[in-house]
């Protein structure tokens, strides 16, 4: 039987790979550049003309998109800090200080995205809706992780952390459902952009959701264990 572990790692790690790749895509945008404009060329012409008008509201608020993007990199980076398990033991100071820098890096994050939706003309009620949920949700599994660590609680800590990060990588999923989105139904991409939000973002939620009771049986026994 194989190990529900090793059946995550590969959808793990695709995720983490978009998610990198459409930060990586937008700085690039903001400094001028255009990383996807041969990638358009393959796809149909409303794609790119729908991708050139997001840019284009991404460079009209450059300081807002900015700082969601260096934010959102270092919730990423100490997130995935926060998970590396054999790290912990010698260096708990770290995890410690880590976990405090990504506390502050989230409001940040959190807040500049939101803004960002609130500006844009994209999407309507679907996409806002989508953006302040899941940015409330963020911030809740956040602060819930934080009041766990603080009573002890290293298994509530644990599972609100993977909620969290479900959030995060939700940045990958709704790439990986964007596209698909527009060859089934044949909409622009842009008429899709709250669908886009609610199914990527909702959906890592619930594989955040489903990882943490698949895996709490065995951290339990774990955690008995260690004791």
């Amino acid at each position: 039987m194989i190990s529900p572990r090793w059946a995550f790692w590969p959808g793990l790690s695709v995720l983490v790979a978009l998610t990198i790749l459409a930060v990586w895509g937008r700085a690039s945008v903001l400094a001028g550049g255009q990383p996807f404009s041969a990638l358009y060329q393959l796809l149909p012409p409303a794609i790119g003309e729908d991708a050139e008008t997001l840019d284009s509201h991404f460079r009209a608020h450059a300081a807002l998109t900015w700082t969601h993007i260096l934010s959102g990199t270092v919730v990423l980076l100490l997130a995935g800090l926060q998970f590396a398990s054999r790290l912990r033991p010698p260096y708990v100071a770290l995890h410690r200080w880590s976990g405090r820098l990504l506390l502050l890096a989230a409001l940040p994050a959190a807040g500049s995205g939101a803004l960002l939706q609130a500006r844009s003309p994209y999407g309507g009620a679907w996409a806002a809706s989508a953006i302040y949920f899941f940015a409330a949700y963020f911030l809740v599994a956040l602060a819930r992780a934080y009041l766990a660590i603080r009573r002890r609680d290293v298994l509530g800590h644990r599972e609100w952390m993977i909620r969290m990060f479900a959030i995060v990588l939700g940045v990958g999923g709704v790439r990986a459902v964007a596209l698909p989105l527009v060859f089934l139904t044949g909409e622009r991409p842009l008429a899709l952009v709250g669908a886009a939000f609610w199914l990527g973002l909702g959906g890592l939620a619930l594989l955040g959701e489903v990882w943490v009771r698949v895996t709490r049986s065995r951290q339990s026994v774990l955690s008995v264990g260690a004791t």
